[in-house]
């Protein structure tokens, strides 16, 4: 059944790609455009560094000091502080990239993997604050309120997720656990693994691209598929700044389909479950919204 629903969907989209071809092009040059100024230059570098961090052994010098952290919050050992800090400060989609190569690399455990992925992928504070605060919004007083409001709803949605696996404890710190790879070694694994997945945001944000072009421009409806033009549309919405915050609250924190396909991409050669990933990200969603409309930012 939902190999058919998925055939069906794809004979629409290619039929509609045919019948809206000019507007079709035009989001896909456009979407090209913005990886290759914008996705590229960030995103690419972050992937190396991230996997250069891991790969070089940041992880285990981090396990011990960060175990009395993340394991009482979180429920992981202290090696999945190297996914905790970059999902907080790289963006979309680097939490996922780190996770999997401390996963794969034997530092964290299923069960702890999956936890991090309910929390360890958020919208970066340069986004945030400039691209949605400065540029879209006109004021920098509200990009750091929502990102803030962001930041505190992923922490409580990892601290919740203790519960995934309760029996499950995060695996116990053992000294010389992970051997670091040579610089040399490191380097040419992580531009490898770096490149593989910046094909995949790309490829993501040039389908959806071309999606959005087919559909009817629906802020929410922008927002739910793809993080970038939903914010964009929310802030061009005729609506008081308090509202447009707690809409664009839900954008940021639900992340868009576009990313969650993403994740899975990223995901799809391990074992690891991407659900934990899209409840996490749906709390998330709701709980910054509920942190956005409290009266102290009033």
């Amino acid at each position: 059944m939902k190999n058919k629903l998925s055939l069906i969907l794809t004979a629409v989209a290619t039929v509609g790609v045919c019948v809206y071809s000019e507007s079709c092009i035009r989001a896909a040059k456009a979407a090209l455009l913005l990886c290759a100024n914008a996705l590229l230059p960030s995103l690419f570098v972050f992937f190396v560094l991230s996997g250069l961090l891991v790969r070089l052994g940041l992880p285990s010098i981090l396990e011990k000091p960060f175990s009395r952290i993340c394991r009482p919050l979180f429920g992981v050992n202290g090696s999945g502080a190297a996914a905790v800090i970059l999902g907080f400060v790289s963006g979309y989609p680097v939490g996922t990239v780190c996770i999997k190569d401390l996963y794969q690399s034997g530092q964290i455990s299923k069960t702890e993997a999956e936890r991090l992925l309910a929390f360890c992928n958020n919208s970066g504070p340069l986004f945030v604050l400039g691209t949605v605060g400065t540029v879209l919004l006109g004021s920098a007083q509200a990009g750091r309120t929502l990102y803030l409001c962001h930041a505190l709803a992923a922490i409580t949605v990892g601290m919740l997720f203790q519960l995934h696996r309760m029996h499950d404890r995060p695996r116990p710190y053992r000294k010389a656990y992970f051997y670091a790879q040579p610089l040399t070694a490191a380097l040419s694994d992580s531009i490898r693994a770096a490149v593989n997945n910046i094909l995949y945001v790309c490829g993501f944000t040039v389908l959806f691209a071309v999606v959005l072009a087919m559909l009817p421009k629906h802020a929410i409806l922008s927002g739910i598929l793809e993080i970038t033009n939903g914010c964009s549309s929310v802030c061009a919405l005729p609506l008081p700044l308090a509202q447009k915050m707690r809409f664009l609250s839900l954008v940021l924190g639900f992340g868009g389909i576009s990313v969650h396909l993403q994740i899975a991409g990223i995901l799809a050669d391990t074992d690891l479950s991407a659900k934990t990933c899209i409840i996490g990200k749906v709390l998330q969603a709701v709980l910054s919204y509920i942190y956005v409309s409290l009266p102290v930012w009033q």
